[in-house]
């Protein structure tokens, strides 16, 4: 069964946070969009307004755009940055905030479990991060790391997640959306 369809029903307070990729890759100043795709998420800056009302927290709780469980219960942070200017804080803010509040929810049983699991994937403009894209890793660091970041934003991720990725909008096609998204399809198509 799809994630969202019994992220809906598990918790009812957040049923209206499904999102589609398009929707909440979106940038919420100039409405551009860094990924087309009609699949569905959670959009979990709308959890985080959610769980504020709910709490009576004051201020802003700060969180990743989007969030995903696949089949075997691999949680997906995933944080959409279309502009130029990426900011470690911002990144690590909302990483660790997101964790929390997904505890919180119990979306994911602890800390340790995302740790051990879970997975972050930072999401960018390739066309705004020309520098990034023109940047080499050297292929032996590449092996010992087991992961393609080609930021330092994600690379300073290891303490909070399993693994942390940096994908362009591209990459995070081929990657996410067709090897996750689209083979959970066929596998609840058969």
């Amino acid at each position: 069964m799809n994630f969202v369809y019994t992220f809906a029903e598990k918790y009812p307070s957040y049923a209206s946070c499904k999102s589609t990729l398009t929707e909440s890759s979106a940038d919420d100043n100039t409405g551009e969009v860094l990924v087309e795709s009609s699949y569905e998420i959670v959009d979990f800056d709308d959890v985080a307004d959610i769980h504020m009302k709910v709490h009576s927290y004051k201020g802003a709780f700060p969180s990743v755009d989007a969030f995903y469980i696949d089949n075997s219960g691999i949680p997906y942070f995933i944080e959409f940055k279309n502009g130029k200017n990426i900011k470690n804080d911002d990144i690590n803010h909302k990483a660790c905030s997101s964790i929390l509040m997904a505890c919180d929810i119990n979306m994911v049983p602890s800390f340790s479990y995302v740790k051990q699991r879970g997975i972050h994937i930072i999401v960018y403009n390739k066309l705004k991060q020309p520098n990034i894209e023109n940047y080499k890793i050297n292929a032996w660091l590449r092996n010992l790391s087991k992961r393609e970041c080609r930021l330092q934003q994600a690379k300073n991720l290891d303490w909070l997640f399993a693994e942390s990725f940096s994908y362009n909008q591209d990459e995070f096609d081929t990657k996410f959306i067709k090897q996750v998204l689209m083979s959970e399809l066929v596998t609840h198509s058969t």
